[in-house]
């Protein structure tokens, strides 16, 4: 890290020895702190400034995997009808069956 940055995430993976997947994935989750760029645009972006990649490394070598805000407690139940826990579980496997849809 001779340079202060920024650095994509591929160039983090490089610089880390994690990999580009999990550090994806910490990123979209919110566990790993990152800058998007080119906010408002289809495509996002993210990068990481020196002390970033410094932080991540330091978390993950004492084994912390999520941010201590992330880690929230699960919501109360609500009280759900018959009719409404079915509705759900429909919508939740048309939703797995029908084919994605590519948006131009």
């Amino acid at each position: 890290m001779n340079t202060p940055g920024p650095f994509t995430l591929p160039e983090v993976a490089r610089m880390t020895g994690f990999s580009l997947r999990s550090i994806q994935e910490g990123c979209r989750n919110g566990t790993i702190w990152h800058n998007p760029k080119g906010v408002g645009t289809k495509r996002v972006h993210r990068v990481m400034t020196a002390e970033q990649v410094a932080k991540l490394q330091e978390v993950r070598s004492r084994g912390v995997t999520a941010a201590p805000t992330a880690q929230q407690e699960p919501a109360p139940a609500q009280n759900v009808s018959a009719l409404d826990d079915a509705r759900a579980r429909t919508r939740a496997a048309m939703a797995r069956r029908a084919p994605r849809r590519r948006v131009a």
